[in-house]
Protein backbone atom coordinates (compact mmCIF):
# COMPACT_ATOMS: atom_id res chain seq x y z
CA UNK A 1 0.00 0.00 0.00
CA UNK A 2 1.31 3.47 -1.11
CA UNK A 3 1.77 5.98 1.87
CA UNK A 4 -1.30 8.96 1.35
CA UNK A 5 -0.25 11.53 -1.08
CA UNK A 6 0.23 15.06 -0.13
CA UNK A 7 -3.62 15.85 -1.01
CA UNK A 8 -4.77 13.10 0.47
CA UNK A 9 -3.09 14.64 4.05
CA UNK A 10 -4.12 18.04 3.29
CA UNK A 11 -7.81 16.94 2.74
CA UNK A 12 -7.63 15.54 6.10
CA UNK A 13 -6.58 18.66 7.71
CA UNK A 14 -9.79 20.41 7.80
CA UNK A 15 -12.22 17.38 9.74
CA UNK A 16 -9.63 17.90 12.64
CA UNK A 17 -10.21 21.52 12.92
CA UNK A 18 -13.60 21.08 12.42
CA UNK A 19 -13.55 18.84 15.35
CA UNK A 20 -11.55 20.72 17.72
CA UNK A 21 -8.69 18.44 17.05
CA UNK A 22 -5.86 21.81 16.78
CA UNK A 23 -3.05 19.21 17.73
CA UNK A 24 -3.99 16.27 15.84
CA UNK A 25 -4.02 18.72 12.50
CA UNK A 26 -0.43 20.69 13.44
CA UNK A 27 0.53 17.10 13.13
CA UNK A 28 -0.31 16.60 9.98
CA UNK A 29 0.68 19.87 8.64
CA UNK A 30 4.17 19.51 9.93
CA UNK A 31 4.37 15.65 8.25
CA UNK A 32 2.74 17.52 5.07
CA UNK A 33 5.87 19.93 5.23
CA UNK A 34 8.18 17.82 3.73
CA UNK A 35 6.05 16.91 0.93
CA UNK A 36 6.25 18.37 -2.72
CA UNK A 37 3.33 20.18 -2.90
CA UNK A 38 1.58 22.57 -5.57
CA UNK A 39 1.15 26.68 -5.12
CA UNK A 40 -2.12 26.09 -4.70
CA UNK A 41 -1.26 22.95 -2.00
CA UNK A 42 0.86 25.43 -0.66
CA UNK A 43 -1.58 27.87 -0.25
CA UNK A 44 -3.90 25.32 1.33
CA UNK A 45 -1.27 24.33 4.07
CA UNK A 46 -1.02 27.73 4.94
CA UNK A 47 -4.33 28.42 5.47
CA UNK A 48 -4.71 25.36 7.76
CA UNK A 49 -2.01 26.10 9.76
CA UNK A 50 -3.74 29.91 10.09
CA UNK A 51 -6.45 28.28 11.51
CA UNK A 52 -4.36 26.20 13.59
CA UNK A 53 -2.76 29.16 15.33
CA UNK A 54 -6.11 30.74 15.00
CA UNK A 55 -7.79 28.09 17.78
CA UNK A 56 -4.51 28.33 19.94
CA UNK A 57 -5.34 32.35 19.75
CA UNK A 58 -1.88 33.15 18.45
CA UNK A 59 -2.89 35.83 16.33
CA UNK A 60 0.11 37.04 15.17
CA UNK A 61 1.50 33.70 13.68
CA UNK A 62 -2.61 33.07 12.16
CA UNK A 63 -1.97 36.31 10.46
CA UNK A 64 1.69 35.66 9.11
CA UNK A 65 0.04 32.25 7.91
CA UNK A 66 -3.06 33.56 6.39
CA UNK A 67 -0.45 36.20 3.79
CA UNK A 68 1.37 33.61 3.01
CA UNK A 69 -1.64 31.58 2.20
CA UNK A 70 -2.65 35.36 0.22
CA UNK A 71 0.99 35.43 -1.58
CA UNK A 72 0.63 32.40 -3.11
CA UNK A 73 -2.52 32.40 -3.87
CA UNK A 74 -3.73 36.18 -4.27
CA UNK A 75 -7.46 35.33 -4.98
CA UNK A 76 -8.04 33.08 -1.99
CA UNK A 77 -11.41 34.74 -0.64
CA UNK A 78 -11.26 32.45 2.49
CA UNK A 79 -7.76 33.31 3.60
CA UNK A 80 -8.66 37.31 3.43
CA UNK A 81 -12.07 36.93 5.22
CA UNK A 82 -10.07 35.12 7.87
CA UNK A 83 -6.78 37.24 8.03
CA UNK A 84 -9.36 40.05 8.95
CA UNK A 85 -11.32 37.96 11.32
CA UNK A 86 -7.20 37.27 12.64
CA UNK A 87 -7.10 40.73 13.02
CA UNK A 88 -10.55 41.68 14.60
CA UNK A 89 -9.25 39.13 17.47
CA UNK A 90 -5.65 40.22 17.95
CA UNK A 91 -7.15 43.60 18.72
CA UNK A 92 -10.07 42.02 20.80
CA UNK A 93 -7.92 40.08 22.79
CA UNK A 94 -5.17 43.16 23.06
CA UNK A 95 -8.65 45.31 24.27
CA UNK A 96 -9.56 42.76 26.75
CA UNK A 97 -6.35 42.43 28.24
CA UNK A 98 -5.63 45.97 28.85
CA UNK A 99 -9.19 46.15 30.48
CA UNK A 100 -8.14 43.33 32.59
CA UNK A 101 -4.98 45.13 33.45
CA UNK A 102 -6.57 48.23 34.58
CA UNK A 103 -9.61 46.48 36.15
CA UNK A 104 -6.84 44.42 38.66
CA UNK A 105 -4.82 47.91 38.93
CA UNK A 106 -8.27 49.72 40.24
CA UNK A 107 -9.21 46.43 42.50
CA UNK A 108 -5.84 46.57 44.27
CA UNK A 109 -6.12 50.90 44.42
CA UNK A 110 -9.76 49.39 46.30
CA UNK A 111 -8.55 47.33 48.26
CA UNK A 112 -5.49 49.76 49.64
CA UNK A 113 -7.86 52.50 50.22
CA UNK A 114 -10.84 49.86 52.61
CA UNK A 115 -9.76 47.08 53.98
CA UNK A 116 -13.57 45.32 53.39
CA UNK A 117 -12.67 45.08 49.55
CA UNK A 118 -11.67 42.41 48.37
CA UNK A 119 -7.58 41.84 47.19
CA UNK A 120 -7.13 40.66 43.65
Amino acid sequence: MNPPTAQELLDQCPQYLKEGNTEEAIKLLQEIQSLPLTTRQQAIFWFCYGIAYRDKKDYDKAIEAYQEAIRLQPDYAAAYYNLGVAYYNKETAYIQSASLTEAKKNARQAARRDPDFPKP
